[in-house]
């Protein structure tokens, strides 16, 4: 099993009660629309539960000019939504996190200083406190074949499944995680590569080394 502590701590994460009793951290996705929607209810009452549309911000929060929200969000305190992002709820956003330019995240979680700044696609997917995903990253959730996703030899019973970053993980500018990838705590995905499974900071290490490897064997030209 990969449950959520294997990812991430949660002890500071304000909206932390939806990882509760979850064995498998993809779990926690199902979950998104209903809490988000009990969250409005509790806080807002009928009225924002009822609109297909609705953000809670707390304090500190800038949404720029020409950013777009659809469908029920929460964002943390003192995050950025910046100009031609793109957020389509469900979407938990921790607070000291950014959403920037051409940046587009779907039926997703940002815990606290997660940041998506450039150019990237997060779809059904976790990113860990403090993740940085460099320019030009995705995250894909879906298969080209529309089958479940699998993680090793565990299905999933997702058809959309991004990909979950444990805390503190750095990826690499136009990094492509496939459907169903799971990468651990503070593990560092260099540029221009694609990975799948699930990868602990050991194995990265050691493609890491690998290709730099084979990078720098003479040519046979």
């Amino acid at each position: 099993m990969y449950p959520p502590e294997m990812f991430f701590d949660l002890n500071d994460f304000k909206w932390k009660g939806i990882f509760e009793n979850i064995e498998n951290t993809w779990e926690v996705l199902a979950r998104l629309k209903k809490y988000i929607s009990s969250f409005l209810m509790e806080n807002y009452g009928l009225k924002a539960f009822l609109k297909e549309d609705f953000c809670h911000q707390e304090n500190g929060v800038i949404i720029e000019t020409g950013a777009t929200l659809k469908g029920k969000i929460l964002i943390g305190e003192n995050s950025e939504i910046r100009s031609g992002a793109y957020l389509r709820g469900p979407v938990i956003i921790g607070k000291n996190c950014v959403v920037g330019n051409s940046s587009e995240i779907k039926n997703s979680i940002l815990l606290d200083g997660a940041k998506a700044p450039h150019f990237n696609y997060v779809g059904d997917s976790i990113l860990g406190k403090n993740v940085n995903l460099g320019a030009g990253s995705m995250l894909a959730n879906w298969k080209h074949t529309h089958s479940l996703v699998y993680v090793g030899k565990i299905s999933t019973g997702l058809k959309k499944l991004g990909a979950i970053v444990g805390d503190g993980a750095q990826i690499g500018c136009n990094v492509v995680l496939t459907p169903g990838t799971l990468i651990e705590k503070k593990g560092w995905v260099y540029p221009n590569d694609t990975l799948e499974g699930f990868w602990t900071r050991k194995l990265l290490w050691e493609r890491l080394k690998k290709k730099t490897k084979e990078a720098n064997k003479p040519s046979p030209v």
